[in-house]
């Protein structure tokens, strides 16, 4: 199990760090918390890999909880930056120059409540 949720952790802060690349254009206080959540998830990672060095009759059953719960954290997460990356997917239609306008005002909105989510 510690496996799978260091896996999925290494693919969430691939993300984030994606997320900070100019092609997104984040606000500075959305890019300073992405920052902090891939540190934190960092030190998270280091943990669970020293949790997946030993066997499972090894670990206290709170390590055990505390690896399960980070896991499924690191599923939810995934799934909010799989959202706000296919949100920002759509940029190169052939809209009008109003239509792309509303579509991007739409899209700042969308950010900042998938941002508050994450």
């Amino acid at each position: 199990m510690a496996n799978a949720a260091t896996s999925v952790l290494g693919s969430v802060i691939g993300k984030l760090a994606a997320m900070l690349t100019k092609k997104y254009k984040l606000a500075k206080k959305v890019e300073s918390e992405i920052c902090f959540l891939r540190d934190e998830l960092s030190t998270m990672d280091a943990v669970l890999r020293m949790l997946a060095e030993k066997d499972d009759d090894q670990i206290d059953p709170r390590a055990k909880d505390w690896r399960s719960k980070v896991r499924e954290l690191s599923y939810d997460i995934e799934d909010c930056i799989d959202r706000f990356m296919l949100n920002h997917s759509h940029r190169g239609s052939k809209a009008s120059y109003v239509r792309k306008k509303m579509q991007k005002l739409k899209r700042l909105f969308k950010d900042e409540e998938i941002a508050e989510e994450i």
